[in-house]
């Protein structure tokens, strides 16, 4: 499992992605991303949640994939529209988030169950 401090790494070496990446068609992330998204993404660790991997769309979005145990999460984040598709597989859930809003983003973060949870920040 990647650590918080993997983070502003992984995303430099996304944002270093060329427009054609994957096939001729694959789209970097928008320039300007990466303060943004490694900020959201470290606040979330610090709330309790695990660091997911990151990986690129050929969109030029941002996948973030926990995989816990039993529990597999992937999310779809729009670093322009700052808005995200989430799918929970082991509770066969999905939603959407506005990742702009605190108040929806604790919420989400609220739901996580508490198996995943890193022990060293649970009742924080």
């Amino acid at each position: 499992m990647p650590d918080a401090a993997d983070i502003p790494r992984r995303l430099a070496e996304l944002a270093a992605l060329t427009p054609g990446w994957v096939d001729g068609t694959g789209r970097p992330l928008p320039e300007g991303a990466v303060p943004w998204l490694a900020e959201w993404l470290q606040a979330r660790a610090a709330e309790g949640m695990p660091v997911p991997y990151l990986y690129l769309t050929e969109e030029g979005d941002l996948q973030a994939e926990w995989d816990v145990g039993r529990l597999g999460v992937e999310m779809t984040m729009g670093p322009e529209s700052r808005r995200a598709e989430w799918w929970d597989f082991d509770a066969d859930a999905t939603g959407e988030l506005d990742m702009a809003d605190p108040v929806a983003v604790a919420e989400w973060v609220a739901a996580w169950p508490e198996r995943v949870r890193r022990p060293e920040v649970q009742g924080a």
